[in-house]
C-alpha cells in the first residue's frame, strides 16, 4: 500500500472522528465534507474512479447543501457556532502542514508524470511498471466473468488492500457498479433514498417546530 494511500485513509479516520466530537454542526459539515473528499481520493487510487465521482456529487455536492440548509432553517446563532471554534485556527494550521509533507514525501514522481508517455503517467498511481500493470489488466479481462460484489471489495478474486491497487480500471467496471447497485444490492439503495427522504422532513419539521 503506498503512503499517499495510507496517509488519505488515516485523515479519513480523524476526520470521522472529528465529525462526531465536535459541538458545532457547522464544523461538523466542514469535517464531512472533507472526509468525502478524502475517501474520494481513496477510491481513485484503488482502481473506483466512476464511485469516487459519484461521492464528490452526491455526498459533498448534494448532502453538504442539504445540512447547510437545515442549518439556516434552525436559525442557529452565530454566537453559538463561534463559542465551540476557539482554537481551531492553530490546528488547521497543522493540519495543513501534515497534509503538505505527506504530499511532498510520498513516493509519486510527478516530474515523471509530466515527461512520460501517457501508458507511464496512467499507471504511476499504482506505483507499478507498464508492463506489470498491463499484465494485470489482462488477467482481470480474463476473470471478470468471476468478478463478485462483497463488503471486502473482491471485484477480480484479490484481496482489497492487495493487488486490486495495481488493476487498471476498464470500461467494464461502470456495468459491474451498475449491476452491484441495481440489481444485487437494490434493495440497499432504496432504503437509503428512503433514509434521505425521511431526513429532508426531519429537517423541515425542526425547523417548524423552532419556529
Amino acid at each position: 500500500m503506498s503512503l499517499f494511500l495510507m496517509s488519505c485513509i488515516c485523515h479519513c479516520a480523524l476526520l470521522a472522528i472529528s465529525v462526531s466530537w465536535t459541538r458545532s454542526p457547522f464544523m461538523a459539515l466542514m469535517f464531512a465534507v472533507m472526509l468525502f473528499i478524502n475517501a474520494s481520493i481513496c477510491l481513485l487510487m484503488l482502481g473506483f474512479e466512476f464511485l469516487a465521482l459519484v461521492n464528490i456529487l452526491v455526498y459533498v455536492g448534494a448532502l453538504a447543501v442539504l445540512f447547510l440548509f437545515v442549518i439556516m432553517l434552525l436559525e442557529i446563532p452565530s454566537t453559538e457556532l463561534r463559542a465551540y471554534n476557539r482554537g481551531w485556527s492553530a490546528l488547521a494550521l497543522f493540519g495543513f502542514l501534515g497534509i503538505t509533507k505527506t504530499l511532498f514525501s510520498s513516493s509519486f514522481s510527478w516530474s515523471e508524470a509530466t515527461t512520460g508517455d501517457i501508458g507511464e503517467a496512467g499507471f504511476l498511481w499504482t506505483g507499478i511498471s507498464t508492463e506489470e500493470s498491463f499484465q494485470k489488466n489482462q488477467l482481470a479481462e480474463s476473470l471478470a466473468g468471476q468478478w463478485t460484489s462483497s463488503i471486502g471489495l473482491d471485484l477480480y478474486g484479490h484481496g482489497a488492500f492487495g493487488s486490486i491497487a495495481g488493476l487498471v480500471p476498464t470500461l467494464e467496471s461502470l456495468t459491474y457498479v451498475g449491476h452491484a447497485f441495481y440489481v444485487t444490492y437494490a434493495d440497499l439503495l432504496i432504503l437509503n433514498s428512503l433514509i434521505l427522504t425521511i431526513a429532508l422532513f426531519g429537517a423541515l419539521v425542526l425547523a417548524h417546530t423552532s419556529n
